[in-house]
């Protein structure tokens, strides 16, 4: 009876109770069914049931592992079924993270089923852009998005403005970025989790932590690029911060440059691809990648010419050893305005992270490399992303240079 009023509980929770589940398996499964046949309602239960398959499929016991496969089995047919019977998109979004989370389950297990849910996954990506493009962007996330850009937009203050799509004032009165995330705590999942990759750092708490307060600026950018008043208003503020930057700390001129051909990009973008439902998908795809290719630059330039500017008066620098990796680097860019923690973030999106550099999405390199990029990283999510992340950049040089002063 307990079980059926606060299962939600004990399924969030697991790591709590794993003791009792291990010693109890008719509990366990009465947990997962709830007494009924399992469906994929709700995407953030199914998604967590999947996690315990995953922990429970390493127990040394046979019995936990048959559940495993069984409740997988019947996540995985069901999952096929709802996507074939859901042509006008109308979940992609749930269902692309029930699709995630399966994907990883079976390529934790080189499961042949990996290849099969990948398709699956790819064919969801483009309807969440699709979506997205014709819906807008409260229905991906439970996120106050007009709200929040509507006092976004009528602080006054151009600079304040623009850091507060990134930042915020912590306890002490500091600058700092939402991104700079630290004191996540370890959790059981971490342990048996083994559905994505890991390290002692990149934890899968913390990679969930990263991944949901990019995707709030992800959504926040989205719903930017939607309004005239919100997006001319971003353009103007981005290329003034930028050329006080630049100005200031005497950066290398180009930069404001790229700076103007972003904008021109995003602008070639709005007008036509996000406002015209019938764009064509080629010039879509050049325009995301025009934008995302500008976004990944830029940041590397930005940072370049942070660590230029903070070194080159007390070593020689060799340029040619100063890549985005190294840049990323907290051993390397010690002592300016990016935090341990917020560099490590900014490499989690960027290049290949943790002890294995199996760790993230990469972005950088696949772009620059044309891998898979196409099918892959092209959208609407990802320029927006992109476009967050530089913005971000921008914003904690901004911070750093009023610290000095």
């Amino acid at each position: 009876m307990l079980f059926k009023k606060r299962r939600a509980y004990f399924l969030y929770n697991f790591d709590e109770f794993s003791k009792t589940f291990k010693n109890n398996i008719d509990l366990l499964r009465k947990l997962i069914y709830n007494d009924k046949p399992l469906n994929l309602d709700d995407s953030v239960i199914t998604v967590q049931i999947i996690n315990i398959c995953s922990i429970i499929s390493n127990y040394h016991d046979e019995n936990y592992v048959d559940l495993s496969n069984r409740v997988i089995k019947d996540i995985y047919q069901k999952y096929q079924i709802l996507v074939e019977d859901n042509p006008n998109g109308n979940r992609p979004f749930e269902l692309s993270d029930i699709g995630k989370a399966l994907l990883s389950f079976f390529k934790s297990k080189r499961d042949s089923r990996a290849n099969k849910i990948r398709d699956i996954n790819r064919k969801l990506d483009k309807d969440i852009s699709n979506y997205v493009l014709k819906h807008g962007v409260e229905i991906k996330q439970m996120i106050p998005v007009e709200k929040i850009l509507t006092n976004w937009i009528s602080q006054t203050n151009p600079a304040i403005r623009m850091l507060s799509l990134t930042h915020q004032k912590t306890e002490k009165k500091i600058i700092e970025s939402n991104l700079s995330i630290k004191n996540i705590p370890n959790s059981i999942m971490d342990i048996f989790t083994s559905n994505i990759p890991t390290d002692d750092y990149y934890t899968l708490i913390r990679q969930q932590t990263i991944e949901s307060i990019a995707g709030i600026g992800n959504a926040l950018f989205i719903g930017i690029l939607q309004k005239e008043k919100y997006y001319t208003t971003y353009f103007n503020d981005f290329l003034s911060l930028l050329s006080l930057v630049t100005k200031r700390l005497n950066f290398d001129s180009d930069i404001l440059e790229e700076g103007r051909m972003l904008v021109l990009d995003v602008s070639m973008l709005i007008q036509n691809v996000i406002k015209t439902e019938n764009s064509q998908v080629t010039l879509r795809k050049a325009l995301d990648y025009n934008i995302e290719i500008l976004c990944s630059a830029l940041i590397e330039s930005l940072l370049r010419e942070q660590y230029r500017i903070k070194n080159e008066q007390v070593m020689y620098i060799n340029y040619s050893n100063v890549t985005l990796g190294s840049l990323l680097n907290p051993d390397m860019n010690a002592n300016g305005p990016f935090s341990k923690d917020h560099l490590l973030t900014l490499a989690y999106f960027l290049i290949n992270s943790g002890e294995n550099n199996d760790i993230g999405h990469n972005y950088q390199n696949k772009l620059a490399h044309l891998f898979n990029v196409y099918k892959n990283s092209l959208s609407l999510s990802a320029v927006c992303l992109l476009m967050y992340l530089l913005t971000d950049v921008l914003n904690t040089i901004y911070a750093g240079l009023l610290d000095y002063e």
